[in-house]
């Protein structure tokens, strides 16, 4: 068993139990698709700058079996008052002068994270060294974390090529504000799902509810709005 399949807790940073399942045995995606995982986190984040440390925003959403069972979105004060994406994301230092450091919103990341065995995320290599770089600026021992890429994901199980996240969004019918953190986040929990019930996105026709089945509409949480 490897480190990197230690699930996060909120107590005390890392829980140590091992996960039901190998990463030499059993993928994530096999996991969830066969309910032997059944609890996991989407997340997102909106960078300020390119450095890697300097993410301005984070989107949570937490699926318990196979339902959206929670969602969480903060703004976050950066080390930097240089903002090169606001064109991207919308959000500039006017937005998060008086937003708490990443340090004081870890404890809500960890807490989303408490006894997952993976988190998912779009680009899932990015969005790692994005929390890893935030947590070493912040003093923030974490262990290995298991990330799961919804880009393989939609390309393996799905066929869907190109991979952007607005592309599969499109092409699955889900609802997406792109570069919103809390919209990012409910896309990439919805892929996962999706990709786990072996479907693609020929003739759906129709949005996609929090359980993967057809609906009119699939609600995510929207970005509030600094004051």
């Amino acid at each position: 068993m490897t480190a990197m399949s230690a699930p996060i807790t909120a107590s005390a940073g890392v829980s140590r139990r091992a996960p039901p399942y190998s990463r030499h045995q059993t993928s994530a995606f096999e996991a969830v698709r066969l309910h032997t995982v059944t609890s996991w986190p989407a997340l997102a984040r909106c960078p300020a700058i390119g450095d890697p440390d300097s993410a301005c925003a984070v989107g949570l959403v937490r699926v318990e079996k196979r339902h959206i069972a929670r969602r969480e979105y903060r703004l976050i004060r950066p080390w930097t008052r240089r903002f090169e994406f606001t064109y991207l994301h919308g959000i500039a230092w006017r937005d998060v002068a008086r937003a708490p450091k990443f340090a004081r919103v870890w404890h809500l990341i960890a807490e989303m994270c408490d006894g997952v065995d993976f988190i998912a995320a779009h680009n899932a290599d990015f969005d790692e060294g994005v929390l890893r770089a935030c947590c070493a600026r912040s003093g923030i021992a974490v262990a290995e974390l298991r990330f799961e890429c919804t880009v393989k994901m939609a390309r393996r199980a799905l066929g869907i090529y190109p991979t952007g996240l607005a592309v599969v969004a499109a092409r699955l019918g889900i609802p997406l504000d792109h570069h919103n953190a809390a919209s990012d986040a409910s896309a990439c929990a919805q892929i996962v799902l999706r990709a786990t019930r072996g479907e693609s996105d020929r003739g759906t026709g129709g949005r996609w509810a929090n359980d993967g089945s057809p609906t009119r509409r699939a609600p995510y949480a929207t970005r509030p709005r600094a004051k």
